[in-house]
């Protein structure tokens, strides 16, 4: 690859596959081959389909969890050295993405003076409300954020004295998420044939913020109401990434029963979502939804919290999903029960939602953030400068 090319700076953080990962791929994926990609990261299979230069990111394992004090700083110190030893084959760098928050993406800050590059700071969820996170986000070029990820922001930078004026800037730009055309979701089979029963179908990691324990209890109590709907009524998969090496709670994986299956990190994702009828989400306040977003594109009926998070307020409920009481199993219990004994609602509920997916193509709702790094390359050579077709 011919040094020519100007260098994209990402430091991956993160122990674990999450959401802010897959998003930022699929961002990253929209720009050629023009761009190199330099990623360092201790799990590069994150990163797969993204033509990129790959450097081992080491962390001591007593210096894994350590989020705050002194220690953290000296965390990220250790990210930013790295970094700086392999400067002579990274290249001249022009430009680094932040991939999650400030507080995350704090070797760049660090590096910024040194390097001399532009900053493009993606914002994926709730920032801390610190002072070393507003001076951050004062120092970034251009911060792009999931607008639920806002109020956060207001209130770390009013630690520092800043009212939310700040946000009338133009490096201040709101950003929702999408699916790459390449990647979409396979249809749910329930759209061509009849299925032979209701499978419920969840995705996420294991983290007690994600609710698992109340679709497990919900499913418990449909199992306990009558054996026979139990045996013939439903089954549900379960599909989690586990957390490594982090300070946060998380829930441990059960043991399969005779309707509910465990599966970590299943290679075959896309096709076991293919075989389910209901999609389920117990996030406490999720900031986007990105596995929400891939059951509405394949075609499931989407069961979400009513708690104001992204998808209460862009979803109808009994129009295109079913909500029910933030942290309620028996609600959740009450609604599931409902749909698997009516699934022609179940059926109606997913096609109209995967109608709503169409406006979440990648190249449509990233166009934004495509355009702000051509100018900072001023590449001109993403899929940005392509024109926009619309949905297929």
């Amino acid at each position: 690859m011919s040094q020519n090319y100007p260098n994209i700076l990402l430091i991956d953080a993160i122990p674990f596959q999450g959401g802010s990962k897959v998003a930022t791929r699929t961002l990253l994926h929209e720009l050629t081959t023009e761009h190199q990609l330099c990623i360092f990261t201790q799990t590069p299979q994150s990163w797969q389909g993204l033509n990129a230069r790959f450097y081992p990111l080491y962390m001591p394992r007593w210096l894994i969890n350590k989020d705050q004090g002194i220690i953290y700083f000296i965390k990220y110190l250790l990210i930013a050295l790295q970094v700086l030893l392999r400067k002579p084959s990274l290249g001249k760098i022009t430009l680094a993405v932040g991939a999650s928050g400030p507080s995350v993406d704090l070797a760049l800050y660090m590096l910024k003076p040194l390097l001399g590059f532009t900053l493009m700071q993606l914002v994926h969820g709730g920032v801390a409300c610190s002072k070393t996170n507003a001076r951050c986000l004062l120092r970034a070029d251009s911060i792009h954020y999931l607008p639920s990820s806002r109020a956060s922001m207001v209130a770390a930078l009013a630690r520092y004295g800043i009212t939310d004026m700040m946000f009338n800037e133009p490096r201040f730009t709101p950003m929702l998420n999408g699916l790459d055309k390449s990647e979409w979701p396979s249809e749910a089979l329930m759209h061509s044939s009849e299925p032979a029963r209701p499978v419920i179908f969840w995705a996420a990691s294991l983290l007690k913020w994600k609710g698992l324990s109340i679709l497990n209890q919900a499913l418990q109590e449909l199992n306990a109401s009558d054996a026979n709907f139990s045996e013939q009524g439903f089954s549900a998969n379960i599909c989690y990434i586990q957390p490594k090496n982090i300070a946060l709670e998380y829930d441990e994986p059960e043991d399969d029963s005779a309707n509910i299956h465990w599966f970590n990190q299943p290679s075959n994702l896309d096709e076991m979502r293919r075989q389910s009828s209901i999609y389920v989400s117990t996030s406490q306040q999720e900031p986007f939804g990105l596995s929400t977003l891939e059951a509405m594109a394949a075609g499931l009926c989407v069961v979400i919290p009513s708690d104001a998070s992204y998808w209460d307020l862009a979803l109808i409920d009994g129009a295109n999903c079913i909500k029910y009481r933030p942290g309620d199993s028996q609600d959740l219990r009450q609604k599931l029960e409902h749909l698997i004994k009516h699934p022609q609602l179940m059926i109606s509920l997913g096609r109209h939602a995967m109608f709503i997916s169409r406006n979440y193509h990648a190249e449509q709702v990233y166009l934004p953030q495509l355009q702000v790094i051509d100018s900072y390359l001023g590449a001109g050579s993403s899929k940005a400068q392509a024109s926009i077709t619309g949905v297929f």
